[in-house]
């Protein structure tokens, strides 16, 4: 009977231990259940913090979308202006070069020692091309230094003549325009410049002492008048 009684005891203690262990597991479970739940309920909360509002995020996307129509009508209309002035350039130019043409022909035997006779300008780029009676034609750049500086110096001239308001006249402020021309040039230069002054204002700043002296002998008032600054800039 004892030995009964003590072999259905052992059997409810084992069962109490095995019940125990499964609790003690169950609760290590639980806990971990519960960690999870606490970080994914903070990542919940986060996110709803985080989150636009939907109404919110609706309006942005309608302002951005009324900024991206409004670009692209700006750059609708800024392409269409610069086909419009592209094209308006084009007619300036070709209307402008047989006038800047005209111009500079006027003046160019003279100013280049009877070398050159004839030029044309091109109506898309304005570029300058000279030649002698029916010989080649050479680009003004690449001509040498002085006689680049003459052609493009009347070319100038013509810009002042042609693009100044109607029964006006452009003034010409020059510096130095004939620093690398020789005697023979630079004398061909004042000469022309003398002859533009009739019809137009030009004022020559120079440091060459013989433009000077030339002023001094073909200058009178009140057609002319040469100033003479010392070292600081104060009349002599």
């Amino acid at each position: 009977m004892l030995e009964r009684w003590l072999a259905d005891w052992r059997s409810e203690l084992e069962t109490n231990e095995s019940q125990q262990r499964q609790l003690t597991v169950a609760q290590h479970e639980a806990a971990d259940a519960m960690q999870t739940y606490a970080r994914a309920r903070g990542g919940l909360d986060q996110f709803a913090r985080n989150m636009p509002d939907v109404s919110l995020a609706e309006e942005a996307e309608r302002t951005a979308q009324l900024a991206h129509e409004r670009l692209e009508r700006l750059d609708s209309t800024l392409r269409m202006t610069v086909r419009f002035l592209r094209r308006a350039e084009e007619r300036v130019h070709r209307d402008m070069a047989p006038k800047l043409r005209a111009s500079v022909v006027r003046h160019l035997t003279g100013i280049s020692g009877g070398r050159y006779t004839d030029c044309r300008i091109d109506p898309q780029s304005l570029a300058v091309e000279v030649r002698s009676g029916n010989g080649a034609w050479r680009r003004a750049d690449l001509l040498s230094h002085g006689t680049a500086e003459q052609v493009y110096l009347l070319l100038r001239m013509a810009f002042a003549e042609h693009l100044s308001a109607p029964d006006e006249s452009c003034p010409l402020i020059l510096d130095d325009p004939i620093a690398t021309s020789d005697s023979a040039r630079r004398e061909a230069v004042l000469d022309t410049l003398l002859a533009v002054s009739k019809s137009a204002q030009v004022i020559l700043l120079t440091h060459d002492l013989d433009t000077r002296d030339w002023a001094r002998e073909r200058l009178s008032e009140p057609e002319g008048a040469l100033r003479e600054l010392d070292r600081c800039g104060i009349p002599a």
